[in-house]
């Protein structure tokens, strides 16, 4: 019924990168592969995946400075301790 372009994705194909984006680490490796993909759909949609990927990891980064510049870290480490995760320092090797 309607006009079926070479380039139209599957409703199973974007099920399968949904999927694919669900998953840490592969995500990342999915959107940059996808970022190379000959469907432009594809290329738009890892291209905006990357793009709040960095933002966010930019903020987080960010968060993390000014807690330890300001000697907020502590509140961080005492809710992390409560939970039995160790201090912020210790995973990341400080």
């Amino acid at each position: 019924m309607g006009f079926k372009s070479e380039n139209d994705v599957s409703m199973r194909n974007w099920m399968g990168v949904l999927l694919l984006s669900a998953i840490p680490g592969v995500n990342l490796a999915a959107w940059v592969f996808m970022l190379f993909s000959r469907n432009r759909s594809k290329r738009n949609f890892a291209k905006a995946a990357l793009t709040w990927f960095l933002i966010l990891a930019v903020l987080a980064v960010g968060a993390y400075v000014a807690l330890c510049l300001f000697g907020k870290l502590d509140i961080i480490n005492g809710w992390l301790g409560a939970h039995g995760i160790p201090d912020i320092p210790k995973l990341i090797g400080g």
